[in-house]
């Protein structure tokens, strides 16, 4: 999926659609890593491995270093995507 670079874009318009593509974009993404959440559950035996609070703990904080390392404030990434 092609985007427009912001520099790229001359209108209002131009830079919403590119926006709504993004957030389309990302939608999709989080709906295929879906799949693979609900698949994880065959290879998990009890309800502790099923939550697994170690692993998501190690997950948010990678996730907040990719947030940090693409210039994105950490801790309102980690508030604005809950699914972790």
């Amino acid at each position: 999926m092609g985007f427009k670079t912001p520099e790229d874009c001359q209108s209002l318009e131009e830079i919403r659609n590119e926006i709504d593509k993004i957030d389309e974009h990302i939608i999709s993404l989080f709906s295929e890593r879906h799949k693979y959440v609900e698949e994880i559950v065959r290879f998990k035996h009890d309800k502790d491995a099923i939550i697994a609070q170690e692993r998501k703990d190690q997950v948010i904080l990678q996730r907040k270093k990719w947030a940090e390392s693409k210039g994105l404030n950490a801790a309102t990434f980690e508030k604005s995507t809950p699914c972790w």
